[in-house]
């Protein structure tokens, strides 16, 4: 084989190693406790990360309010954050939940994810950012922009090496993966005051005003390469949607207009 012949096959191989290079931003929708003031907030978060780690769809007791699974399917009132103590959209939830709910404040949505590169790729978690919009109406719409962050128990980066990033790092050192328990958003109903058919009449006309609708977070990377690339997931709140209306789901995210009331947002 000439030289030249050579040459020309280990460009070509060069090049066919390069375009794999690849960053994989895999968005998992889960409905959390409500991260501004629950009990069960630090108990959540750490199965979500074991579960994601490990690539489980769900972890935990599922009888506890710490139980993580991913899910994107749930009715108007078992996504509402709330001033006082409820659960999946009952007030009252020791009684009706046991226990270990009594003190819960609702629910939130919230978008984890798993961002991993390959092929010499690399990101920082200064390169991500989010967005999210909800649809018809954009009562939830919100997101953050690209850095500066930094890595935490809930943010974690691993670098090509293998080192971990877990204990508030600065968010520029480069990594090949992030796991993140995620960001969200969902309506609010506050009552302070009130007994406990005053909250759950609150917590009814905050889902009522909500309505059905679908709830999309995406994140978007640039990796080293200079690439960007994106992931979506999307929470269907209603009713069982009709196979038409899932269809017709990219559709409605692009009709989004007016916020219908104040929204309760999640900590990034």
């Amino acid at each position: 084989m000439s030289n030249k012949v050579f040459a020309t096959l280990l460009v070509g191989l060069f090049a066919a190693t390069a375009a794999y290079a690849d960053i994989q931003v895999t968005v998992l929708p889960s409905l959390a406790p409500n991260f501004f003031g629950s009990p069960s907030w630090d108990g959540y978060t750490a199965n979500a990360i074991y579960a994601i780690e490990n690539g489980l769809t769900s972890y935990g007791d599922p009888n506890s309010p710490t139980y993580y699974s991913q899910a994107n399917h749930f009715t108007p009132s078992q996504t509402i954050v709330t001033g006082f103590p409820s659960w999946l959209g009952q007030t009252d939830p020791g009684s009706v939940f046991g226990a270990a709910f009594a003190n819960e404040l609702g629910n939130r949505m919230h978008f984890g994810f798993d961002i991993s590169a390959s092929g010499g790729e690399t990101f920082e978690l200064d390169d991500i950012s989010f967005n999210s919009v909800s649809s018809p109406n954009a009562g939830l719409d919100w997101g953050w922009g690209a850095g500066p962050w930094y890595y935490s128990p809930i943010r974690i980066g691993i670098a090509a090496d293998g080192t971990i990033y877990d204990n508030y790092q600065d968010g520029s050192l480069p990594v090949v993966q992030v796991i993140y328990v995620g960001s969200g958003n969902s309506y609010d109903a506050y009552c302070d005051t009130c007994t406990t058919a005053d909250q759950q009449a609150a917590l009814d006309a905050a889902a009522l005003a909500g309505g059905d609708y679908w709830y999309t977070g995406t994140y978007s990377v640039t990796g080293s390469s200079g690439a960007t690339y994106s992931g979506s997931a999307t929470f269907y709140v209603g009713e069982v949607p009709e196979p038409s209306s899932i269809l017709l789901a990219g559709v409605m995210l692009l009709a989004s207009a007016g916020a219908l009331r104040r929204c309760s947002r999640s900590r990034r």
